[in-house]
């Protein structure tokens, strides 16, 4: 995977969405922040796979749930949010 859990990450809302861009989207059913990579686009409809999954996803998303493209990582600076997480 190109993202690890303890990367700190900056997304920028993008003018345009590409095919091998990573997104931050919210769906519907899942009201969390999900991190995976742009697989295809059909029209407004976006396909998406996590790195270190296997198949795409089985929900399209809309350019309306994207939050934004990473636009910077900076390793292991998220570990001290992690460990307070786990106290």
């Amino acid at each position: 995977p190109t993202l690890e859990i303890n990367d700190f990450i900056i997304v920028k809302k993008p003018d345009t969405i590409k095919v091998n861009d990573i997104i931050s989207y919210k769906t519907d059913e899942n009201k969390k922040e999900i991190l995976h990579r742009v697989i295809s686009i059909n029209g407004n409809e976006i396909i998406t796979k996590g790195d270190a999954n296997n198949d795409v996803d089985n929900y399209k998303i809309e350019e309306s749930q994207v939050i934004g493209v990473v636009n910077v990582k900076i390793p292991y600076i998220g570990y001290p949010t992690i460990w307070i997480k786990e106290l």
